[in-house]
């Protein structure tokens, strides 16, 4: 997650901790449109794979094609 919120930074012009409340802010939004089940596991997989190219940032991605 962190390499989206450096990435959000940089593109946006905004501080890393400013990026960071927008990563979450839009986790949750999607969180609420998806079955609990599906939401318990993207909270699992955000906290395991906080901080490694592997995690959000990998997902999001494959989501918007980058």
């Amino acid at each position: 997650m962190e390499e989206l919120i450096k990435e959000m930074s940089g593109k946006l012009g905004i501080s890393e901790e400013t990026a960071e409340k927008g990563v979450h802010i839009v986790l949750e939004f999607i969180k609420k449109k998806l079955p609990p089940q599906m939401a318990e596991q993207v909270d699992s997989f955000v906290t395991t794979q906080s901080g490694t190219s592997s995690g959000f940032g990998s997902i999001a991605d494959k989501l918007f094609g980058h």
